[in-house]
């Protein structure tokens, strides 16, 4: 009975029909715009590819898959293309522009003006179609899954803050598992979401057993893909590239850390330095793989990590200051971004620019679209919440990819660079809204055409 009623008023609501199509469209237009500027390039392979083939071929059940050296939703999907680089990159494409489409949709029945609704919606269909998100889907790598399910997870809290409910409560733990399952590292702004709907239960007429519920579900997976991490020592390899590229060059970090226990210290800083093989960055120590350093590596399973937390604790100035050092203290980072982009590639017309609109540009464009949408108390609540927690979870985010690794830096600031801009684009859409609300003389927006918003209250008066 619940299913026929909720047909029943999906069939009644012209809003969600408007959003259902919006969202077909720009799912369509996805697709198209993916096989465009593919122009017929073939897979592209990366030595971080080899690991996720191995782990793909191991049992769909089996320990070395689930809590092994890779993340296990990659493996999952190349499972299910029969390890077919190929077939692999078109499942790719496909859910890219699916996903891509259903945040279009939510962020569409989200506005309640067309020119919020156009914002919102051309915002993402042209986010979707930078080079810097769509060039991934023809590479063996798990950017495109992470990027695809983080647009799933973006359109599914904004679905739940429209209304909360179970089912929908449900749609967001599941698009947050799935995208904790695609890298290791969004257990940061996973938790972080579970941490404030817990905060936000203990609101007056909140639904608190949904929201509490809900959040302690986000932390507790958080947690288990962090323990999965751990047991399969996934975090092994870039914690090494970590003292490589921060430890090791430094002769008063290497005394630390020789007086907290470190093997081998001496013999460690002799180690020559490497070259880049694209310019002459920050040093780099790497250690050979070689037995005589065995002490060394069983230390740094052992102890390695926890060194370095009390490290940071001693040194917390580190966490900020360790980041702006120039050159930037990484190795094998390339020319950034561009390294990966496929040479036969082709762009969309009119949108390569996005992409090269600076990061500082975009947290300037966001903080002053939700300083205007907060100074005129506007009442956007899902649109702003989730544009607002988008954008500030991104910096937590992006602090704890680049000191997780010691390599690849702008690979890996990906994803929390496209989760920032995507909360730009929530907040400008909630801007518009509130724009069009003054230009009325209203003070706000008209009521909502869609069940998926409680009617808006009447603006205060002065």
């Amino acid at each position: 009975m619940h299913l026929v009623g909720d047909l029943r008023r999906f069939l009644r609501s012209r809003a969600r029909w408007d959003g259902l199509g919006i969202g077909l469209v720009v799912t369509a237009t996805g697709a198209i715009g993916r096989w465009w500027v593919r122009n017929g390039g073939d897979p592209i392979f990366w030595n971080d590819s080899a690991d996720y083939v191995t782990s793909a071929s191991t049992g769909l059940l089996s320990t070395a898959r689930l809590v092994g050296g890779r993340p296990i939703l990659m493996p999952l999907v190349l499972s299910v293309a029969q390890l077919d680089q190929q077939r692999f990159t078109v499942l790719q494409a496909a859910v890219a522009a699916l996903s891509w489409g259903v945040l279009a949709a939510v962020v569409a029945v989200s506005t309640r003006s067309a020119p919020a609704r156009a914002t919102g919606v051309v915002g993402v269909l042209v986010l979707s179609l930078t080079w810097p998100v769509s060039m991934w889907d023809e590479q063996i790598l798990t950017e495109s899954l992470a990027l695809s399910t983080l647009a799933l997870v973006a359109a599914s809290a904004l679905w739940f803050s429209n209304r909360p409910s179970p089912r929908r409560a449900v749609a967001l733990v599941v698009t947050c598992g799935l995208w904790l399952v695609a890298r290791d590292s969004h257990a940061v702004p996973v938790a972080l979401g579970g941490l404030v709907l817990v905060a936000l239960a203990a609101r007056p007429r909140a639904p608190r057993q949904l929201l509490a519920l809900t959040g302690a579900y986000l932390v507790a997976l958080s947690f288990l893909v962090a323990g999965s991490a751990q047991a399969g020592e996934r975090n092994l390899q870039p914690l090494e590239h970590v003292y490589a590229a921060r430890v090791l060059p430094y002769a008063d970090r290497v005394s630390w850390f020789e007086a907290h226990g470190m093997p081998q210290a001496r013999e460690l800083e002799a180690i020559p330095e490497a070259l880049d093989p694209v310019r002459d960055l920050a040093p780099f120590t790497p250690v050979p793989p070689e037995a005589r350093w065995a002490p060394w590596r069983a230390w740094l399973e052992d102890e390695g990590q926890a060194t370095f937390l009390r490290y940071v604790a001693t040194h917390p100035a580190y966490l900020v200051t360790e980041t702006q050092a120039r050159p930037e203290r990484v190795f094998n980072n390339g020319d950034g971004l561009p390294t990966y982009e496929p040479r036969w590639r082709r762009d969309v017309p009119g949108v390569r620019w996005f992409a090269t609109v600076d990061t500082d540009v975009v947290v300037a464009v966001w903080a002053t679209a939700l300083l205007l949408v907060l100074l005129a108390r506007d009442e956007r609540r899902p649109l702003v919440a989730v544009g607002a927690f988008l954008g500030a979870s991104s910096l937590p985010h992006a602090l704890a990819v680049w000191h997780l690794d010691g390599m690849e830096s702008a690979r890996h600031l990906l994803i929390p660079g496209i989760q920032l801009r995507i909360g730009t684009v929530l907040v400008l859409a909630a801007a518009a809204d509130t724009v069009v609300a003054k230009i009325r003389g209203t003070g706000r927006s008209r009521p909502a055409r869609s069940p998926d918003h409680p009617p808006a209250r009447t603006p205060r008066r002065a």
